[in-house]
């Protein structure tokens, strides 16, 4: 994560110098680059360079990498007419794995599958220590059935 604000003004303080930064919440491994600094072209004056520096130690980092925190989730399928069961099936399966890639966990007795229209009724009041709810909805596409 990055200021923005900052970040864009860092790279105005002088057209040679350039601090180009992975996409905000982008997902990185220990030891992955997050952040470059190009100096265009291979040389600039010293005052550029002292400039940015400085600029950039001011306040708070200009950068920052936050560690996932684990978390139970719930899984909120809507059945639509004519959807085949398979699918929310894949679909629970596939987002069950994504979720374990970033140390969440999910069980079946948080899994809910309702209607379209009722899927809201389906929500437990959110209490203290309860899971953090992820609503997926598979839609089918009028023009090609594909899901």
């Amino acid at each position: 994560m990055f200021d923005r604000d900052r970040l864009d003004h860092l790279n105005l303080v002088d057209e040679a110098v350039t601090l180009g930064t992975l996409p905000p919440f982008a997902v990185v491994e220990p030891r992955q680059m997050v952040a470059t600094v190009k100096i265009i072209p291979f040389a600039v004056p010293e005052t550029a360079v002292a400039k940015a520096a400085n600029f950039a130690a001011k306040g708070e980092p200009l950068l920052r990498v936050a560690a996932f925190v684990p978390c139970d989730v719930a899984l909120i399928q809507t059945r639509l007419p004519g959807f085949k069961e398979s699918i929310l099936d894949k679909t629970r399966q596939v987002t069950e794995q994504r979720l374990a890639a970033l140390g969440c966990r999910s069980s079946p007795k948080n899994a809910v599958r309702t209607r379209w229209r009722s899927w809201r009724r389906a929500l437990p009041p959110q209490l203290p220590g309860a899971p953090t709810w992820c609503s997926c909805t598979a839609r089918r596409s009028s023009s090609t059935g594909a899901t």
